[in-house]
């Protein structure tokens, strides 16, 4: 996971970016690991801020949206495909 550029996307200045991405490196943290932020567990790696969480904790939350609406679609692609093949008679 690129941390750094993941948190660019938040209104983080450019050295509360780079602290917090090389936190995340030295945690360990993956991608799949965002779904279990919040604030708890932002402080206990080391974003003392609660606005810094805050800025985090929304851009989990966008991206997250933003996966469900592309999973969203891909499962109405499936079910549209199906319906179309039960019409053909497959």
């Amino acid at each position: 996971m690129d941390w750094h550029s993941w948190l660019w996307k938040t209104n983080l200045d450019q050295h509360q970016i780079h602290q917090y991405a090389l936190t995340f490196i030295q945690n360990e943290l993956q991608e799949e690991d965002i779904t279990e932020f919040n604030h708890e567990f932002l402080m206990s790696v080391g974003v003392a801020p609660a606005k810094h969480r805050l800025e985090i904790l929304r851009l989990a939350e966008r991206d997250a949206r933003s996966r469900l609406t592309g999973l969203s679609f891909v499962v109405s692609a499936v079910r549209r495909t199906r319906k179309f093949l039960d019409k053909l008679g497959f």
